[in-house]
């Protein structure tokens, strides 16, 4: 990996945030079939208010019968260069090193903030200039 250590502000300089330098931060794509429609929601509705449940809704294109995809080997029909999940040229070059654990993908919901402060008091002065002394 290659990227910078700093620490976190956040949590009182006790912990350490890190920013991956570009030519390091390329992820794997999630295996996701090409056509598969994607929704996601936050809340839920209740009679109670609203409820945190975030939620990834994914349907996939109906599976094709065997046999019906001979377009798929024709090298033609796909192009030589490599798509993404999403059907997009991948023109990117640099190593995967980062892959996505979806199961592992958490939503935190902040009920309160503290913030932490210094107080300095803004001191002021105003000093008397003699206009002889002006340099304009």
């Amino acid at each position: 990996m290659d990227g910078i250590l700093y620490p976190s502000v956040q949590v009182d300089m006790n912990g350490l945030n890190l920013v991956l330098f570009h030519k390091s931060a390329r992820r794997a794509e999630l295996d996701i079939p090409e056509g598969t429609e994607i929704d996601g929601m936050i809340y839920y509705s209740t009679e109670d208010g609203d409820e945190l449940d975030p939620t990834v809704l994914e349907t996939p294109p109906p599976a094709k019968e065997e046999g019906t995809e001979k377009d798929s080997a024709d090298p033609f029909k796909q192009g030589s260069i490599p798509r993404d999940g999403r059907g997009q040229f991948n023109h990117d070059s640099r190593k995967i090193t980062l892959r996505i654990d979806p199961e592992s993908v958490r939503v935190h919901q902040v009920q309160a903030l503290a913030i932490k402060t210094d107080e300095a008091r803004v001191n002021r002065h105003r000093s008397e200039t003699d206009d002889s002394q002006a340099l304009f």
